[in-house]
């Protein structure tokens, strides 16, 4: 694991992640299997951006998983509010966890 502390940013081309800090997981390989961030976390990735408290962006499967009061937004579009947002970038599909039993889901096109 590598830890990455004091306001921390990760970039990729027109995507951004931003964090008080991550902490980055290997796999058996040493590639990257996810990071976690902590700490005013906000991310913008093509049109599509939000804030929350703690992010788990798991890499192989292509999902953001927010926390701690999330919310994301899309440009020119309507903002997604829940206890835990679930984003599977491959179908910009968001499920959102309100409760322990009942579940929203929304799909950003």
């Amino acid at each position: 694991n590598i830890s990455i502390d004091d306001n921390a940013v990760i970039k990729n081309d027109e995507n951004l992640l931003k964090a008080g800090n991550f902490t980055v997981h290997f796999d058996e390989n040493n590639a990257m299997s996810h990071i976690i961030g902590e700490g005013e976390v906000n991310f913008t990735k093509e049109d599509i951006y939000g804030i929350s408290g703690k992010v788990k962006w798991l890499f192989n499967e292509d999902i953001m998983i927010l926390t701690d009061l999330p919310q994301v937004s899309r440009r020119n579009g309507g903002t997604t509010i829940g206890k835990e947002l679930k984003i599977e970038w491959k179908t910009n599909k968001i499920t959102i966890l309100s409760s322990a039993t009942e579940r929203t889901e929304t799909i950003i096109e």
